[in-house]
This record gives C-alpha cells, structure tokens and sequence, in this order.
C-alpha cells in the first residue's frame, strides 16, 4: 500500500466575486494534485492563471469573497474543511507556512525583525524568552544572515530584499513546518540572489525534510528545486509530471510554449524571447472546448469545441490535450 500524501487536493475550485457581476467567477477549476512527505513540487502558469489562488485555498487564505466551492482539501489526511479558524491558525504558521511573493508586504515596517520571528514562535511554541531569542539567532544563521543579534534590532526598511526573503524564510521555517509554500518567492530579486535563494529552499528541504510547494512562472525556478510540476493555464491542469519529463517531453503545446519562452533564440537574435500569442481567455467567459485553443498553432475544430480528455504519455506524466505529446 502506498503512503498517504501529506497533501491531496481533489477537484478543488475556487470562486471570486467580481464588481457588476450577480454570480461569482471561477478561477480554479478542478483541480486535482498531491505532495508527498519531503517532495518539492512546482505549480506553473501564467499570471491570473489561478496558482496563487490554489496556493491560498490550502490554507484558506483567500482574498475577501472568495471560497472553495468544490471538491477537497486533505492535509495528512484531515479535510481541512472541517477544521475550525482557531484549529487552522494552529496549521497555519505551525504545520503549514507560507512564503509571500514581497517580503516587505508579509514584513510590519513598524517591529523589529526580532519582535516578529517572536510573535510567529509565540503562536505555535511554548519557549521562554531566552529560548526564543537562542532559537531567532540559530535560524537567522541557517538562512546565512550575518551579525544575526544585530539584525534582530532592525527594522525592514533597513535591509535589501535578497535578506528580507531569507528572513521570511526563516519565519517560515521557525515552527518546524511540515509544508511550505512559496508563492513567487524569487521574483522581486536578481538573477542571483534568485539562484542563492533557490538554493537556500532546497537545503532546508533536504535537512529539514519538509515538503514544497513552489508558486511561480519561471519553468527555470521550477527546475532548480522541483521534483515533479504541474503546469496550470486559465484555472485548470494542463500537464502534470516529472520535471524532467515535462521539460525533456512537454506534452501540452502551453507547457511547450513556456519551455520555449526560457530560450533566447538562434545566434545574432540574443535577448529576443520566444513569447506566447494573444492573452488567456477571461475567466468570466471561458471558451467552449481547450482553452488554450485560440493561442495555440496546433489547434483544429475539434480542439475549439470538444473539451480535451487527460492523456498519460508514460506513468504519472498526463498532458490535458487532444494531440498530447504529438506537437513537439
């Protein structure tokens, strides 16, 4: 029998209410994944695809009106569901922490980094002060922050944004975290506190032994820590499987589409990127069939009207697509 994951999502969506519409739009739309005990997986799309929004429905943080309005959401085997705000305060922070896109947004300008790595342990640890402070140092000095006793004095605005996000995540990881999610940790930094970042999240994964959900854009991110990935365009899974499958063997023209964006091009066209046509559809007016069908070069009538069945290419690597691994 094989392990219970530590998370499985299972057809899930996620509605939001829009100005001067009666009903709500769905913007994820049946999704289903899991992540194993100690996995890395990415989730990729573009924005609006609705990957933040799965990301959010974990912990059922999602912006004001929103709601899951089907299926479920399983954290080590417990429908979170049903869990009570008061018990999901306790997963959240606890069991479950998250990772912002901004660390100056997720940080209060007003306390002191010290005050704040304290408020998160505070919530979820029974420490005395002494602890508190010994275990604030041990993990600004595991994320590599130097001078860690000094850094507990400042404030935010008194550091760059590459330590800010080692700061978030060491917050993050303050409570001995099963699962963290990452929602676009790297984009606000340069191409090489990216990389340093990157990095930072898979040594904390393989020493810590905990499980990531990395929310981002890049396929090149993605491919730095992620086991497996899964590819989302407007609210759906379009192609799911290893990173090396999904990279080598893309299976979904969009999934193809974004390889092929990370490439600069035949010699003497350096710094041209390969971009994506036309725009994904608007969610309050989803095409009938594929949606990513009036984008794609491969598409026919049948792919225009007729929505695509699941496709397995090899074991575990489903592409969402009626021509699924015939385009490349």
């Amino acid at each position: 029998m094989s392990e219970q994951p530590l998370l499985e999502l299972r057809n899930v969506c996620v509605d939001v209410p829009r100005a001067g519409r009666r009903t709500p739009i769905r913007i994820v739309d049946g999704v289903s994944m899991t992540v194993a005990r100690g996995e890395s997986i990415g989730i990729i799309g573009e924005s609006g695809c609705g990957k933040t929004l799965t990301a959010l429905s974990i912990v059922r943080l999602l912006p004001a009106g929103g709601s899951v309005s089907g299926g479920t959401i399983a954290f080590d085997g417990t429908d979170l569901a049903t869990r009570s705000e008061e018990q999901m305060r306790a997963i959240r922070g606890g069991r479950i922490a998250m990772i912002f896109q901004d660390p100056m947004v997720a940080l209060d300008p007003l306390f002191t980094i010290g005050d704040q790595m304290d408020e998160t342990m505070r919530e979820h640890l029974d420490l005395p002060p002494a602890e508190l402070r010994s275990r604030s140092i041990a993990l600004l000095e595991a994320v590599g922050i130097s001078d860690p006793e000094g850094r507990l004095r400042q404030h935010p605005h008194e550091m760059s944004g590459g330590m800010l996000q080692r700061i978030v995540g060491a917050i993050a990881i303050s409570c001995n975290a099963e699962l963290v999610i990452a929602d676009e940790p790297t984009t606000a930094l340069d191409p090489t506190l990216q990389a340093q970042f990157l990095e930072l999240l898979a040594g904390l994964k393989r020493d810590r032994g905990m499980s990531v959900i990395l929310v981002t854009h890049d396929f090149g991110a993605a491919a730095r820590l992620c086991k497996r990935i899964v590819v989302m365009y407007a609210g759906q899974i379009v192609e799911r499987g290893t990173t090396r499958e999904v990279f080598e063997s893309p299976g979904h023209p969009y999934a193809r589409a974004l390889i092929d964006a990370l490439a600069y091009g035949e010699p003497g066209t350096r710094g041209r990127l390969n971009a994506i046509e036309g725009q994904p559809p608007d969610l309050a007016d989803v095409p009938p069939g594929c949606r990513f069908a009036p984008r794609c070069a491969f598409a026919d009538d049948r792919c225009r009207t007729e929505f695509p069945p699941d496709v397995e290419l090899a074991p575990g690597h489903v592409a969402r697509c009626w021509k699924a691994g015939t385009t490349a």
